[in-house]
């Protein structure tokens, strides 16, 4: 099992061993012997671990595929593993990037165990969340709902507005924009504001037309002497 959480590693180990694995294996995430390891080892299953915060579980698997020809590749049967609070969004690029299961502890205890002895018993486990939502290679649906409010914040966050200047244009506090910022990072599983303007084009909550507004603070400086002050556009109620 490759995880980044080193003080679980007992935990984890015993974990697997209670639930009828053996001979498992616990190494980090970023040891630089780690392909050496697998290669050696050639293990049956490779187990990852899934860390929201990070957000680069499907970019180590996808790592993993660059490191070892396409057939050692596929000879490895890899399972994603998450114990907390994990975007089923985010979970379907681990099965894109090619891992062959996915089980989320927060589906409750029963559930978990039951995609554990499923991949133990050789068969392919997907979480209930994250088998809904797979519709397609090219589009996958959002996890929440988002509201006409949460859309004009999205609309003035992919101009790069500051909290500040979203703020003022929708008449609540700065706080109030941070909170909600959160709220639609976690209904559209994305980290950071570049993601969130990708993903809102990609499901054309925005378009290129519309990534025209410019915050309060737009003024170059120095100023062009034969350029033209750009108008600042409030977002439409």
């Amino acid at each position: 099992m490759i995880s980044r959480a080193v003080n679980l590693f007992p935990y984890y180990k015993q974990r697997l061993l209670d639930l009828g694995y053996r001979n498992v294996i616990l190494t980090e995430l970023h040891s630089d012997a780690l392909y050496m390891l697998i290669r050696k080892m050639m293990p049956k299953i490779v187990f990852i671990d899934s860390n929201y915060k990070k957000g680069d579980t499907p970019f180590w698997i996808a790592e993993l595929h660059k490191n070892f020809k396409v057939r050692e590749f596929r000879k490895f049967y890899i399972a994603v593993i998450s114990l907390a609070e994990y975007p089923d969004d985010l979970a379907l690029y681990c099965l894109e990037n090619g891992a062959k299961s996915y089980v989320n502890q927060m589906d409750g205890l029963d559930e978990f165990n039951k995609g554990m002895k499923d991949i133990l018993n050789g068969k392919d486990y997907i979480s209930p969340g994250v088998k809904e939502r797979y519709v397609g290679r090219d589009y996958i649906k959002p996890t929440g709902h988002i509201t006409n409010g949460q859309l004009r914040l999205i609309k003035a966050a992919s101009n790069g507005w500051t909290n500040e200047e979203i703020a003022k244009s929708l008449e609540i506090s700065a706080s109030t924009v941070e909170v909600r910022k959160s709220e639609i990072y976690m209904a559209m599983n994305v980290r950071n504001g570049i993601e969130l303007t990708v993903k809102a084009l990609r499901m054309n909550l925005t378009s290129l037309d519309e990534i025209v507004f410019y915050g309060d603070d737009y003024e170059l400086k120095p100023f062009p002497k034969k350029a033209k002050k750009r108008v600042h556009k409030e977002i439409a109620s």
